[in-house]
């Protein structure tokens, strides 16, 4: 209406602007006296920029959802596009953006369903946990907690298992004792489970032998991270099945398994050696910080077990990683790493 009445134009088929500057500071004067007035318009341009950009939101969807934010009373339509915008900003390796829209995402959920608000929990706690954020553990409890009150007890499974295994670091959360709440939140989650969610309980299990590695059960601990790795296995699923090696050589950490986790370090080095030698196959799928795990476990266990001449490899290994992904976790292992050798 705006553009028919001569109000609006669309510049270069991009951006909706003013036709005069006077008709602008008319309508700023206007919407300084109207709340009602300047919601209207956050409104009439959210939908604007959704018709004008129909065929790529995903690219204005920042725009949209802060104007549909503005506008009051559209709050399911802000809240999808602050999603869909931090997806956008995760592609774009943008972590840090994508949780301060899923921040905002969170304040306007209130109220929502738990499910919805639990998903946006989740999507937050991966946020913030990839950009290198502390907090990021919050999120991630709140979506478990949120998960609860769900009556599907399917969906209620999958969003708790995501929470558990979104907030693993596959190392376990505390040094000297064991985090007792996480542990039954993990038994309770593997009694959820199917039968035939097989990956799912070799992550759960294994993730459960991390967080009793200061347990006096060695004997449990050493028993639920072989069971996980025969899972994995079974998955058939290579992702999950390198994945619950390098927990298992955490989980089993001990001058008692050097051997052990010598042969399991090796058979994971030798899964991700393509990726290593060839980047090209390592931008098809394989997690950088996967193979930053796999060397530098194997290495430690190598430098344990007097293995040297492939721990020097191995450092050379991740000297490299560190170097291309420039990452400063990356960068923190290989200097550590290298003080060990020295």
């Amino acid at each position: 209406e705006a553009e028919e009445a001569g109000v609006l134009r669309l510049r270069d088929g991009a951006r909706l602007e003013f036709t005069h500057a006077l008709l602008r500071a008319a309508a700023d004067a206007e919407l300084s006296s109207s709340d009602v007035a300047r919601a209207a318009l956050h409104r009439c341009l959210a939908m604007a920029i959704e018709q004008v950009h129909a065929g790529e939101l995903d690219a204005y969807a920042g725009q949209i959802a802060q104007h549909f934010d503005a506008a009051g009373g559209e709050r399911e339509r802000a809240l999808v596009h602050y999603r869909r915008a931090a997806q956008r900003a995760t592609a774009a390796l943008a972590h840090g953006e994508a949780a301060r829209l899923l921040e905002r995402a969170t304040t306007l959920a209130t109220g929502a369903a738990a499910e919805t608000r639990a998903e946006i929990q989740l999507e937050l706690g991966f946020a913030l946990k990839r950009a290198g954020i502390g907090s990021y553990r919050a999120p991630f409890d709140r979506a478990y907690d949120l998960s609860r009150e769900l009556d599907d007890s399917r969906r209620r499974y999958e969003l708790a298992r995501d929470a558990l295994l979104g907030v693993s670091r596959g190392i376990f959360s505390y040094v000297g004792h064991i985090d007792e709440e996480k542990v039954e939140r993990i038994h309770h989650t593997i009694a959820a489970a199917q039968p035939d969610d097989v990956a799912d309980l070799a992550l759960l299990k294994v993730h459960l032998a991390v967080e009793l590695s200061f347990s006096p059960d060695r004997t449990l601990q050493r028993e639920l991270a072989e069971e996980a790795l025969a899972l994995a296995h079974r998955s058939g699923d290579g992702e999950i099945i390198e994945r619950v090696m390098f927990q298992f050589m955490v989980a089993r950490w001990g001058p008692d398994s050097i051997d052990e986790r010598l042969e399991i370090g090796h058979q994971l080095h030798e899964r991700i050696t393509p990726a290593l030698r060839d980047p090209e196959h390592r931008e098809a799928g394989r997690s950088p910080g996967l193979m930053v795990n796999a060397v530098t476990n194997y290495f430690q266990a190598c430098m344990e077990g007097g293995r040297f001449d492939v721990a020097k490899r191995l450092l050379a290994d991740l000297t490299t990683l560190a170097a291309e992904t420039r990452q400063p976790s990356t960068i923190g292992y290989a200097c550590l790493r290298q003080s060990s050798w020295a």
